[in-house]
């Protein structure tokens, strides 16, 4: 069976949802999340953190690769590549990735963890706040007493003083709650919701 992008994503939404109980409060799962309009990771899980998911099946290069774990390390709490045998030897990737292998079994995708997903340190909070919808982040400013002024400014300028006024942890909290709690996602892209 030649493995394609779509088998590895149906069998991550397959393994997600069967484990769902044991997911930590209510999980939001988005595909093709946006990241600082520059790339959009393939699956995008958000509870008590925000992780990415990057798949690269047997199809595809790893030419975007460096790009991609560039701006989803400024953002993301924990990171993984799903990935075919073919691209393993070919990997360079921060430590803190997780990795995990693909390969099938008659017509059954099989997932295998090469390694655990750790802490991701890099977060940065100027490309963070630009995870935030505009009316979210004035009501953030709101939060912190710093909008006067900024209320009709364009959305860099809002997400500038934030990314001065706000530490990284509530910054990341506000974020994560900010994501579980949207309405008005496109069909396409909404997501799946688990848990509490």
């Amino acid at each position: 069976m030649f493995i394609r992008d779509l088998h590895i994503r149906k069998a991550l939404h397959r393994t997600l949802l069967l484990g769902h109980k044991s997911l930590p409060e209510k999980t939001i799962i988005i595909d093709e999340f946006d990241v600082c309009s520059n790339v959009r990771a393939d699956i995008a899980i958000i509870n008590g953190s925000l992780s990415g998911i990057e798949i690269k099946s047997e199809a595809d290069t790893l030419k975007r690769l460096p790009q991609q774990s560039y701006y989803y390390g400024k953002v993301f709490d924990y990171l993984t590549l799903v990935t075919s045998e073919k691209h393993i030897h070919h990997l360079t990737l921060p430590e803190f990735w997780g990795i995990q292998v693909v390969t099938s079994s008659g017509n059954k995708v099989v997932i295998q963890e090469l390694q655990k997903p750790q802490q991701n340190d890099g977060i940065d909070s100027t490309f963070l706040v630009q995870l935030l919808w505009k009316e979210e982040a004035i009501e953030l400013l709101r939060k912190f007493d710093a909008l006067r002024g900024l209320k009709s400014k364009p959305r860099r300028e809002i997400w500038a003083k934030i990314a001065m006024v706000v530490d990284r942890d509530s910054l990341r909290e506000y974020v994560r709650n900010a994501i579980k709690q949207r309405k008005g996602w496109l069909s396409d892209r909404r997501p799946v919701i688990c848990g509490g």
